[in-house]
């Protein structure tokens, strides 16, 4: 590696003195990354070309800047995604940004397409980037340095400078975030578009005519920075060579008659006898040097980083062999809980809202002792709280053993010392998520977390931050992701997050924060804010956070109005916003939202936003997922949702009037123009008495009806019979006046994964039967009067899947019904209560170790609490009996299960904190 760096130091050196020739090797071998930074960042194949070339005009024209040749590709980095980043927001204030230039629409027709332009066309070249873009670029820039190298991972690595395993693994993750059906087509579009030759020609073809107009040398202080399509508005360097031109011809026939004669004496560079300076196909890179300066202005953009801040060098992880490995925890105390990733990240973004989170990790079992994970799974760590005492134990652990540290501190034992638990993870460098909640993180706390080079998640929930912890954080270079609630930061220091170039998702609640911290965002995709200090004022900020793909406000005490809303109408790229408890806006401020040409989501929740405001919102065709307000609308509104053809997801809670003979504020009216939604996959409605059994004929029609939550009192066995015709129902959850054979008629739904059913069920003694749903995961059933019955749980035995079974009871619920129950281990959340439910019972819940909620009501004595001992992951539980347990045993339970946070309500201290009192004392 030492060699390379004194070629790319005397590469510099000459490049500095005015040699193009060594330029020429510079630009050769770091175009191919340089490309793809800037096609990553703007997803258009051919001006990523034309910006990646103005980035290499722009660092001749600074090479005076750099003073350190190992922050060479970090710096060329930098440039060309400030270029980038320019060039889009101009493009977005210009309205002819996109119209064919006058003398293209003048020239003749072409007899024929160039081999480039044959090579992707403009229907191809979006496709190819709506598949990677869903890539986030940690992986997206391997992805596409790979596929035009060759399926090189030696050259991505060297490239990137990163390890041929790491490079693989980001590979690997990147190609599972691909839709399976785009992969081939991704990997065969992206093998035609890799720069060639003409790339170099092109600079160096520039860099003269650019000297002729009077730009200073190169190195010399104060030169002005290139600015993107520089070069396109002196040459067109990249149509020219597209079209063959023959003055393009000549000019770099003269650039390399010039190279030719201007070329130094060439012994003088540092062992350049071993590397080909003119144009390197092969060239071997350092090691990586991630970290950019990212100044807000142009000059800083170009500089490189002080010496004080160089990077250090991260722990390469560990070869993915594809076989089991081993965890030593240590075998005396147990630290916690561990789960495994057994699914990708459903959801597109990390922060977003997401109700089925817990399908991507799978209990594993206790950290303790040695503990053997399948093959390539992440492992996730939740700290049991006896194990906040001493968390020593984690400074033991291998980089790359945990991939997520879950840390909760209980409410009752005040704020975690950040400086006491991080210090223990330093050595964690491998983590890529971080929770901690209930933790002050304020001051150095954050100090340990600097060689984090793979950290891309950050939770600080509940707890305290500052200006400081900010400070810190702008140095986790890989973060994709920043949650912080609780804390008092200032737009200075929130400004300082513009320099994470991989930062895509923010969610922040400060009331000091004004909002011009947020125009040096310009990477944010996700941003929530909530706090008191935001406002009308606030929002004109947005304006410049041109990359903003989704925006979420929240709360009652955002000072937000229809005037405010006006800010808004210039995101044009906004895909998802949501106005969440905003009482101050109206009908009129829907107007500002009709410019949003590319939004999907619109959430209006606990708005009051009425059946007018929605006459505006019939024209946004662009919707997909839309939230209603709970009052306001009526079936008129829902005629005027019918007219977006391509939504998938509607959410009309309304309300469900307590008087059980209104009609409510939908009817089947209002069901049969939903009806017409033939892309609709998702839908959430409740009213009175006036949905019945036949709107839901209307619904179950419906050819993508995957998700249905309905409320409604009109409703009867045969609207449920109806509804089990569809065939594409997965999730169903149902309130009404219905009856145990009701929710049988529902076993037809044989691909059902969950399923709801009350509050008030009514028991009729047929006999439940959903033995047919072996799919299911997620079952509640609440029933008032007597309740369930033993011998309607005999139907759960082989419902092995689930996970989450609560609502179960009623007064003849005995211990012969808690025995249905014995074969279901996965679960993991369960609520029962049975009046003749004893020590017994409890007995058919010893090996549910994947258990981390438990409710019981029942004649539980100390005897019966033994039973629960060894459900490790245990958190919370609720053993509702007219019986007191003993303080003997409640100590006991507490030590054999370290996991537990609360028991009956009370919160348990991490501490040598007292105990719950118990009734005998």
């Amino acid at each position: 590696m030492a060699g390379t760096a004194i070629t790319d130091t005397a590469l510099l050196e000459a490049s500095r003195a005015g040699n193009r020739q060594a330029f020429a090797g510079i630009v050769e071998r770091y175009k191919s990354l340089v490309c793809a930074v800037a096609y990553s960042s703007t997803g258009n194949i051919g001006l990523s070309e034309e910006l990646a070339q103005d980035a290499f005009v722009a660092a001749w024209r600074h090479l005076g800047d750099l003073k350190d040749s190992s922050k060479l590709r970090p710096w060329l980095c930098t440039i060309v995604r400030r270029l980038a980043a320019r060039s889009l927001r101009r493009m977005q204030r210009d309205v002819l940004a996109d119209a064919a230039p006058f003398e293209d629409s003048q020239a003749p027709p072409k007899a024929g397409l160039t081999p480039r332009e044959a090579a992707m066309n403009k229907e191809e070249e979006t496709v190819l980037w709506r598949a990677l873009e869903q890539v986030p670029e940690a992986y997206r820039v391997p992805l596409i340095l790979y596929y035009r190298e060759g399926q090189s991972v030696e050259r991505v690595g060297h490239a990137l400078g990163l390890s041929a395993d790491a490079v693989r693994q980001r590979l690997s993750r990147g190609r599972r975030m691909l839709k399976r059906e785009v992969a081939g087509f991704v990997e065969q579009s992206l093998e035609r578009t890799r720069p060639g030759k003409d790339f170099t020609l092109g600079v160096l073809a520039v860099l003269p005519k650019l000297a002729s107009f009077g730009a200073a040398a190169p190195g010399k202080a104060g030169a002005p920075a290139a600015r993107s399509g520089g070069l396109r508005s002196l040459l067109g360097v990249k149509q020219a060579v597209a079209a063959g031109g023959a003055a393009f011809a000549v000019i770099v026939l003269a650039a390399a008659f010039y190279l030719y004669a201007s070329r130094p004496d060439m012994s003088k560079l540092a062992s350049a006898s071993s590397h080909h300076l003119i144009l390197a196909s092969e060239p071997v890179m350092e090691p990586a040097q991630d970290r950019f300066n990212d100044s807000p202005s142009e000059e800083a953009s170009l500089s490189p980083l002080p010496a004080d801040e160089a990077p250090t060098v991260a722990t390469e992880p560990q070869q993915t062999t594809g076989k089991p490995r081993v965890i030593h925890f240590p075998e005396d105390r147990f630290l916690g809980t561990l789960s495994v990733q057994t699914r990708p990240m459903s959801r597109r973004y990390r922060l977003g809202p997401n109700y089925d989170w817990f399908d991507e990790w799978e209990y594993l079992g206790p950290a303790q002792g040695d503990v053997t994970v399948p093959a390539d799974m992440p492992v996730r760590l939740s700290v049991a709280r006896t194990a906040l005492r001493d968390l020593s134990p984690l400074s033991e652990l291998g980089p790359y053993d945990l991939s997520g540290v879950y840390i909760s501190y209980p409410r009752s034992s005040g704020q975690g010392s950040g400086e006491a638990i991080l210090r223990h993870l330093r050595g964690l460098t491998g983590l890529r998520i971080l929770y901690l909640c209930n933790v002050d993180a304020a001051g150095h706390s954050l100090g340990f977390l600097e060689n984090f080079r793979e950290l891309e998640e950050l939770q600080i929930v509940a707890g305290y931050f500052d200006n400081s912890s900010l400070r810190y954080i702008e140095r986790l270079e890989s973060l994709q992701a920043l949650l912080l609630t609780g804390g008092f930061v200032t737009d200075a220091a929130l400004a300082g997050l513009g320099k994470l170039q991989l930062l895509r998702e923010l969610q922040i609640t400060a009331d000091n924060i004004a909002g011009p911290g947020l125009t040096e965002l310009d990477s944010i995709k996700f941003l929530k804010l909530d706090g008191a200090m935001y406002g009308d004022e606030a929002l004109r900020y947005l304006k410049e956070m041109d990359s903003l793909r989704s925006l979420t406000l929240f709360g009652s005490t955002f000072q937000l109005s229809d005037k405010g809303l006006a800010h808004l109408s210039s995101l044009v790229n906004l895909e998802e916003l949501r106005l969440v408890h905003m009482r101050t806006i109206t009908d009129a401020g829907i107007v500002h939202l009709l410019p949003l040409r590319s939004l999907k989501l619109l959430d209006l929740h606990n708005n009051p936003v009425t059946d007018r405001g929605l006459a505006h919102i019939a024209t946004m065709q662009s919707l997909e997922d839309l939230t209603l307000p709970y009052t306001g609308i009526t079936d008129a509104g829902l005629a005027c949702v019918a007219e977006l053809e391509g939504l998938r997801r509607l959410r009309a809670r309304g309300n469900c009037p307590a008087d059980p003979t209104e009609a409510g504020a939908f009817t089947d009216r209002g069901l049969v123009y939903l009806s017409r939604l033939k892309n609709l996959e998702e839908l959430v409605i409740s009213s009175g008495i006036g949905i019945t059994d036949m709107g839901l004929e209307y619904l179950a029609k419906l050819p993508n009806l995957r998700r249905l939550t309905l409320m409604a009192n009109g409703l009867t066995e045969n609207g449920l019979a109806a509804l089990a015709t569809s065939t594409s129902l997965r999730r169903l959850q149902v309130n009404g006046p219905i009856t145990i054979s009701g929710i049988s008629r529902l076993n037809a739904l044989r691909d059902l994964e969950f399923l709801r059913a009350g509050p008030a069920v009514v028991q009729d003694y047929s006999g439940l039967n959903l033995a047919a749903l072996t799919k299911l995961e997620n079952l509640s059933i609440s029933c008032h009067g007597e309740g369930l019955r033993d011998e309607d749980l005999a139907c759960l035995a082989n419902l092995t899947r689930l996970k989450w079974l609560q609502g179960i009871g009623g007064s003849a619920l005995s211990d012969r019904g808690m025995a249905h129950l014995e074969k279901l281990t996965a679960l993991e959340r369960l609520n029962i209560r049975g009046d003749l439910i004893t020590d017994k019972g409890l007995s058919y819940l010893a090996n549910m170790r994947a258990m981390n909620h438990l409710s019981v009501q029942g004649n539980i004595t100390d005897r019966g609490l033994r039973h629960l001992e060894n459900l490790d992951a245990l958190r919370n539980l609720k053993i509702d009996s007219p019986y007191p347990f003993s303080r003997a045993t409640i100590e006991r339970l507490f030590r054999e299960l370290p996991c537990l946070n609360t028991f009956n309500g009370e919160s348990i201290g991490y501490g040598s904190g007292p105990l719950p009192p118990t009734d005998d004392e």
